[in-house]
């Protein structure tokens, strides 16, 4: 089912923040997706600065286990400087994976009117093996999807919901979008022009769902839903 290379209906490892999930997601399937915070001074793995262990992601690249694809959830690329690390970061390192997908999170839509930003986010995109995804509102989807169910054929939340979708669209140069099968695969779904976006999605814990989602041809990465108990020890 799967092509590695250019990110199409792969099965990953969800928020390998640790170095054995990373190793384990390595050996097995050959990709996981964790969390990247890019400072200056250190690219780390983690969920949140509180949550910090200290993982240097470089570190992991320097072991034998490379060439993966990797789902990186870029927490503060929101800031045309931490773009501009991100950047610089991956032009050095991207080599080293099979793919990436880069993920940018809700908020980056604050930063469409900055045109480093913009420059800095394409700029990725154009990387041979990197696809750039925007996340898409976890909160708005899950109302929009609500209203869709209730028949609400008039839908401020879906409408400003879509209105997101475009307004990133049509100011960078991303055709990739992540979300959360739960909240938001209804109001995706209801979209027809949101097919032309490829959809990495996680949180599916059903088999049936999963044998239905990839059947459609523009899926590229699924997370099983998230175990809790994950620990982010190292």
């Amino acid at each position: 089912l799967s092509d590695a290379s250019k990110i199409y209906n792969l099965v990953c490892q969800h928020r390998a923040n640790s170095f054995i999930l990373q190793y384990k997601a390595s050996q097995s399937i050959g990709c996981f997706e964790t969390d990247i915070i890019f400072d200056k001074e250190k690219t780390i793995s983690a969920h949140s600065k509180e949550l910090n262990t200290n993982l240097v992601f470089d570190k992991f690249l320097k072991s034998d286990y490379q060439k993966n694809t990797v789902w990186i959830d870029a927490k503060n690329i929101k800031k045309t400087n931490n773009c501009l690390t991100a950047l610089n970061w991956l032009k050095k390192y991207h080599s080293k994976f099979k793919s990436v997908l880069l993920e940018i999170p809700t908020i980056s839509i604050e930063s469409v009117v900055d045109k480093k930003w913009l420059d800095c986010i394409d700029e990725i995109n154009l990387i041979d093996n990197v696809e750039v995804a925007y996340y898409v509102d976890t909160h708005l989807s899950r109302k929009c999807s609500s209203d869709i169910k209730s028949k609400n054929l008039t839908s401020k939340n879906c409408e400003n919901l879509y209105k997101s979708l475009d307004t990133i669209s049509k100011s960078t140069s991303l055709k990739s979008i992540t979300f959360d099968y739960d909240a938001a695969f209804e109001s995706i779904s209801n979209k027809k022009s949101l097919e032309n976006f490829k959809w990495h999605i996680w949180n599916i814990n059903d088999p049936q769902v999963f044998s239905e989602i990839v059947k459609k041809n523009n899926i590229g990465i699924i997370l099983l839903k998230n175990n809790k108990n994950l620990s982010n020890l190292n």
